[in-house]
């Protein structure tokens, strides 16, 4: 095996400011509304679910800003 393939790691720690994996070009940090916390989800019957359409929305705008930023840096392909 070449000596750049790297074989086993126990640990890594990497601070940097721009991140680009698999050939992407390395991105900053983004920053939006869409990044705060997701709103707790119901109880009792609905345990799991959220109480609100608009609680719900704000978790789907979660989940939507960090898979892009997942596919800026090259972590997820995003499509099939």
């Amino acid at each position: 095996m070449p000596p750049e393939v790297i074989q086993s790691i126990d640990s890594i720690e990497i601070k940097t400011s721009k991140l680009g994996i698999a050939g992407k070009e390395a991105q900053g940090m983004t920053s939006s509304a869409d990044q705060a916390e997701a709103p707790a989800g119901g109880t009792g019957a609905e345990a799991g679910a959220y109480d609100t359409a608009a609680h719900r929305d704000v978790l789907i705008k979660l989940v939507n800003e960090m898979r892009a930023a997942l596919i800026a840096i090259g972590i997820i392909k995003g499509s099939a």
